[in-house]
């Protein structure tokens, strides 16, 4: 009932065009229940107010939150959002000093070499690096970390699970290189870009994480690895 009275009221205000009440509507509603993707109802109606650079803020923030504490990928709606965002999104006119002081990186986390970024911006990344790699002929590998039980089966139980996963988080953040990129992709499993890195000598990356990853979990944590190369399509899984 209280879903479908949002989003009756959240249609009416976007076609009487009253943005700033949408607004107020989602974001109520969102805090009321945040795991129910009203945010991308909130981002909308900044998108309609031309306020991009705080429904960018909001995007980011909630897609994280997803990936942290659902283990979730943004949902189509909230990409279709983002795709709109990225093709209106004009700031206003700012100097090279204050524009490169907003690019910068904040403080990360402690111990992590690697940079850390939420699903969307790894496609990006992605695409970007795959572009160089065709330009260079450098090779460049995808790798898929699973993270499993000691019998080779995904972890049931969900505190056991949220709680691995957040150490299997740390681990590849300190065996990374600071160059390398990676993501959580679902709920048990994190995506790596290594550049520079061939098929074979991937292997040794992921003995690395797993050996980290036991020192923090113990003996019987495993970790899958399914490793891809972007120009040759070669793959192997450890």
């Amino acid at each position: 009932m209280y879903e479908k009275a949002v989003s009756w009221l959240g249609d009416y205000l976007k076609v009487q065009k009253d943005y700033p009440g949408m607004y107020r509507l989602y974001r109520q509603a969102a805090q009321v229940y945040p795991f129910d993707g009203w945010q991308t109802g909130q981002i909308e109606s900044m998108i309609f107010m031309g306020n991009y650079k705080e429904a960018f803020r909001l995007y980011d923030q909630t897609a994280r939150r997803y990936s942290e504490e659902m283990g979730l990928p943004p949902s189509d709606k909230m990409l279709e959002c983002y795709r709109k965002m990225s093709q209106q999104f004009v700031s206003c006119p700012d100097g090279l000093d204050n524009i490169r002081a907003e690019l910068c990186e904040r403080n990360g986390t402690d111990g992590e070499n690697a940079y850390y970024c939420s699903y969307p911006s790894f496609i990006d990344i992605y695409r970007l690096m795959a572009r160089r790699s065709e330009r260079s002929g450098q090779p460049m590998c995808l790798m898929l970390c699973t993270l499993v039980d000691y019998e080779g089966k995904i972890i049931q139980n969900q505190e056991k699970q949220k709680a691995r996963s957040e150490l299997l988080k740390k681990a590849i953040g300190h065996v990374l290189r600071r160059g390398d990129v990676y993501a959580r992709y679902s709920a048990y499993q994190y995506l790596i870009l290594l550049t520079g890195v061939s098929v074979e000598s991937s292997h040794s990356i992921g003995n690395r994480i797993s050996r980290y990853f036991k020192t923090l979990c113990g003996k019987r944590a495993e970790v899958n690895f399914s490793v891809s190369a972007y120009q040759t399509g070669q793959e192997i899984r450890f």
